[in-house]
């Protein structure tokens, strides 16, 4: 390369004082989301993994970002699970609560800390259902246990509960082919048969509180209740499908079990393991 050469590029570079800054700042430009992604990323909390997922089941995070979700994903505070037509999870939070999500289902993780002074576990069921069978957190310090659905907010004693969203008649044509199933009474002496839309909750070990605009409906097990947009109130009976739901009722298999099923393609209504009652 010629002297002659090396000056001219340099005479290039001289002529345009800004080129160099300006590229510079483009490339910021260009890196910062990346940047800021990663850092929320590193600073998302790991709260618990998924035990058994079946179908399409995801998460997106508090970012917007979206991840398909299978056995031993792990799941953070602030995701949103969400479950597709015909699949279902399982997870297994640090604490040992348990939770299975249904079909067609949405659930929060608004927060959840199982550090000693810090307890907290927070959910909020955008719609679908639920069962969750509470672990240490529920038993050291259960009001900070909540979780929250468009109708009512539910606290508990130490639980293993069930919450189901029924926006339409879906609940109530489920309730009417479910009924070679004898229904379990409750205490409460309100009843309720054709099941229009609520949120429906039961609680089948232990105690929940149900609130709403400043009421307080208190179930103990076995108990079952419901809250719309006018009113809540306990019922007679818990219904046959909350009892009966094969896909929150994986929550009582363990792992050597789902394994078999997932294997054999064996139901609820195949095997009384599947079965509360």
């Amino acid at each position: 390369m010629s002297p002659t050469s090396v000056i001219d590029r340099h005479a290039v570079g001289a002529g345009r004082p800004g080129w160099h800054r300006a590229t510079r700042l483009a490339a910021l430009v260009l890196l910062l989301p990346i940047v800021i992604h990663a850092s929320m990323a590193r600073a998302a909390v790991e709260v618990g993994n998924v035990v058994f997922a079946k179908g399409a089941v995801s998460a997106r995070d508090a970012t917007g970002g979206v991840r398909l979700l299978g056995r031993d994903s792990d799941v953070f505070q602030e995701d949103t699970v969400a479950t597709a037509d015909d699949s279902f999870a399982v997870i297994r939070f640090v604490d040992q609560t348990k939770m299975s999500i249904r079909p067609n289902s949405e659930v929060v993780i608004d927060r959840f800390s199982a550090a000693e002074g810090e307890e907290a576990a927070e959910f909020n069921l955008l719609k679908g259902g639920l069962r969750a069978i509470t672990g240490a957190i529920g038993s050291r310090k259960p009001e900070s246990v909540r979780f929250r659905t468009r109708a009512a907010s539910i606290g508990i004693r130490g639980t293993d509960l069930v919450i189901r969203d029924c926006r339409d008649d879906a609940c109530a044509r489920e309730e009417l082919e479910l009924s070679q199933f004898e229904p379990l009474d409750t205490e409460c002496v309100v009843p309720l048969t054709d099941y229009p839309p609520a949120v429906y909750y039961a609680v089948l070990d232990g105690g929940i509180y149900a609130e709403k605009n400043g009421r307080e409906v208190e179930l103990d097990a076995p108990a079952a209740g419901y809250a719309d947009e006018q009113e809540m109130s306990c019922m007679s009976a818990i219904p046959r499908f909350i009892l009966h739901d094969d896909a929150l009722n994986r929550i009582d298999l363990d792992w050597d079990e789902i394994q078999v099923f997932d294997i054999l393609g064996v139901g609820g209504d195949d095997n009384p393991m599947c079965e509360i009652l």
